[in-house]
C-alpha cells in the first residue's frame, strides 16, 4: 500500500470517515463536532467545514444517493442533516428529508430506525448499525454483547428483530462486507473481531 496523502486536521478522534458515492469527496466526523469535506481531485483539500451547537461530538455519519446531503448523529442523541453542496449548511425540516435516498445507513438515529429502541425506552446501549448493501437488513450492535437484525427500514418503536449472542460484552461496531455474505463486529472489551455468516430467510 502506498500512502497517497496525509491530513491532521483535528486534535479530537475521528469517528467515521466516508466517501461520497461518486468518489469524488471524503466527509470525516470527530468527537469535538466537526464535519469535515475534502476533494480527493485536488489533493485532498478541505473544502467545507461544520459544527455542532455545544461542541457535541458526532458519532456516525452518512452520504445521501445523489451526494447532495450528509446525516450524522452526535453525543447528545441528535440526528442532523446538512447540505453538502453548499459548503456544510445546516439543513432544518427533518420530515422534508425523510424520503431521500442514503448510500449508506450507519446513523443509530432518524425515520428508518426509530424501531432499535424499545417501545417503552430509550435508544441507550446501541453503539452502532449497519444496512446490508441491497437496503433489506439493518444489523445493530449493541453494549451487551449482542448483534441484533432487523428488517429495514425499522420505523416503529418495538420492531420485531432477531437477537446473535457471540461477544462477551459491548460490541463497538458492526459493517456487512461488499456483498452481505458476511457481517464483521468488533468486541470493544474482548477484542475480538467476529465473522458471521449472513444467510437470508
Amino acid at each position: 500500500l502506498e500512502e497517497i496523502c496525509s491530513r491532521h486536521t483535528r486534535e479530537q478522534p475521528l469517528t467515521d470517515i466516508k466517501f461520497s458515492p461518486d468518489g469524488r469527496y471524503v466527509a470525516t466526523t470527530c468527537l469535538d463536532g466537526a464535519l469535515d469535506v475534502y476533494d480527493s481531485l485536488v489533493d485532498f483539500d478541505l473544502i467545507g467545514t461544520a459544527s455542532t451547537r455545544g461542541g457535541a461530538g458526532l458519532t456516525h455519519m452518512d452520504w445521501s444517493a445523489d451526494g447532495m446531503f450528509i446525516q450524522t448523529d452526535n453525543t447528545v442523541r441528535e440526528h442532523q442533516y446538512w447540505d453538502a453542496l453548499s459548503v456544510l449548511e445546516k439543513v432544518d425540516g427533518e420530515e422534508s428529508l425523510s424520503r431521500v435516498e442514503w448510500a449508506t445507513w450507519t446513523c443509530v438515529y432518524g425515520w428508518s430506525v426509530m424501531g432499535l429502541t424499545p417501545k417503552f425506552g430509550e435508544a441507550v446501549g446501541i453503539n452502532a448499525c449497519c444496512r446490508s448493501n441491497k437496503g433489506e437488513v439493518l444489523a445493530v450492535a449493541n453494549d451487551f454483547g449482542l448483534i441484533r437484525l432487523f428488517r429495514f427500514p425499522a420505523p416503529y418503536q418495538g420492531c420485531k428483530h432477531k437477537r446473535y449472542a457471540g461477544h462477551s460484552s459491548l460490541v463497538t461496531n458492526c459493517r456487512f462486507t461488499f456483498d452481505d455474505k458476511y457481517l464483521i463486529s468488533v468486541g470493544g472489551t474482548d477484542r475480538c473481531i467476529f465473522q458471521w455468516e449472513h444467510i437470508p430467510d
